[in-house]
């Protein structure tokens, strides 16, 4: 009786010892939260009168960190095929009904170094909608907007989240 005891003491001090390695003793203080995701834009869509196909999936934690990729085939673009870090994500506000991924290259050629495409997604229930703006050093925060007009996804679609 007195060894079950003690076994079933030791475990309970091993899983507390284990848990505080594990989380630092962190699991539950506000900057942990903080870091949690805060927005979220995934999907795939193919636009037939884009001529794009374009693979996204962008997190945006509560610390203003971003991290994902995307990849993307068009001959409408150059360069054609290419595959991208996100170094930006904006959701929807009040003011634009769309989301704002900037993605920058990096299996180009040398020649496209610093070269950025922001791509803008409208998650509608209706049907998703794309556009695109593409320039050296460009940013969501200083040119937001679409150049090009938005084109309905032929197939798939995005799926974005807001907290």
């Amino acid at each position: 009786m007195i060894r079950n005891s003690f076994i079933t003491g030791v475990l309970i001090i091993l899983a507390i010892v284990v848990i505080v390695l594990l989380y630092g003793g962190t699991a539950l203080t506000a900057p942990y939260k903080s870091s949690g995701i805060k927005a979220r834009l995934t999907g795939h869509g193919i636009s037939d009168s884009l001529n794009i196909d374009l693979t996204i999936a962008a997190i945006l934690r509560g610390n203003g960190e971003v991290e994902g990729s995307g990849d993307v085939h068009g001959v409408s673009l150059i360069p054609p095929n290419f595959k991208g870090r996100v170094v930006e994500l904006v959701p929807p506000s009040a003011n634009k009904d769309y989301w704002c991924v900037n993605l920058t290259l990096f299996n180009a050629s040398e020649e496209f170094n610093g070269f950025n495409w922001l791509w803008f997604v409208k998650d509608l229930p209706s049907g998703d909608m794309l556009s695109f703006a593409g320039d050296y050093s460009l940013t969501c925060a200083a040119a937001g907007t679409p150049t090009q007009p938005f084109e309905a996804i032929t197939r798939g679609g995005y799926n974005g989240f807001v907290k």
